[in-house]
């Protein structure tokens, strides 16, 4: 203790003083009293209001979890009721009921041609390889690889994304793919000629694959044209959504998807 004092005594002597020099200052002078109050009250205010906002937002990312999860389930239910209202034989078997798993895309590789989306949920949550991913705006991508607490998506903004859509009233659909530079534009193979396509008709998947329900919205047609000589459309398709904006989306967990792979590979063997 004495070799503290020694070696710190000073010190310790010069901030007793500078503290009971600052107390006098302001019990015995009212402008500095009023000074040193106001900018106590600030201080006090920027430490609460800080507060205040950590709290708030950490409450808001809760509530917002909270109502994706509710988005979720009413997304699965709608989509559930139209697959048994197209029915016509009125089926109510719930043992195929779409469901939708929340989740969060937090790490998105968006500047080559082949681009990643890693989600926060994994075998642990349901997530499995095959299944779709979409958000409110459209399809997103398709779950390539899973751990017990992440998932991997190829995004539609790869190379290999192969998607089957459908233009919407006529008919016709065809393979969706991403060829350009353009992150919002995307290349639909496949129309015939035939059918009259025009400037803002609706693109949605067309459900022929078990991967994404039918309907579900994609873009719309920004131009389209036969080259001389060929039977098929070059159409391009304007995505409805940013994909450097994709945030909250929804794994697609179709019972029936299983299934119908199962007995798919049974016919190739």
């Amino acid at each position: 203790m004495s070799q503290l004092l020694i070696r710190y005594g000073t010190l310790l002597l010069f901030l007793l003083l500078e503290s009971a020099c600052f107390y006098m200052v302001i019990r015995y002078n009212s402008d500095q009293r009023s000074i040193f109050t106001s900018s106590a009250k600030r201080f006090s205010t920027g430490i609460q209001e800080r507060y205040y906002n950590v709290s708030s937002y950490i409450g808001l990312r809760e509530k917002m979890d909270h109502m994706q999860a509710e988005k979720a389930a009413l997304k699965a239910e709608l989509e559930t009721l139209r697959v048994q209202y197209a029915d016509v034989s009125g089926s109510q078997d719930t043992s195929f009921a779409v469901r939708m798993i929340p989740a969060r895309a937090f790490n998105k590789s968006t500047l080559g041609n082949y681009n990643w989306i890693t989600l926060d949920k994994g075998e642990k949550d349901g997530v499995k390889p095959g299944m779709g991913v979409i958000n409110d705006d459209g399809i997103v991508g398709i779950v390539r690889g899973v751990s017990a607490h992440y998932a991997l998506v190829m995004s539609v903004l790869h190379r290999d994304t192969r998607i089957s859509g459908a233009v919407l009233h006529k008919g016709s659909h065809g393979l969706l793919v991403w060829r350009s530079s353009d992150p919002r534009v995307l290349d639909l193979d496949y129309i015939p000629k035939h059918v009259v396509l025009e400037p803002g008709d609706t693109i949605v998947s067309s459900g022929y694959s078990n991967i994404f329900p039918e309907g579900i919205r994609i873009g719309m047609v920004i131009s389209s044209e036969v080259p001389q000589g060929q039977n098929f459309y070059e159409v391009k398709v304007k995505l409805d959504y940013d994909f450097f904006k994709v945030d909250d989306v929804y794994v697609v967990d179709n019972p029936a998807r299983e299934e119908i792979s199962r007995l798919e590979a049974s016919m190739q063997q």
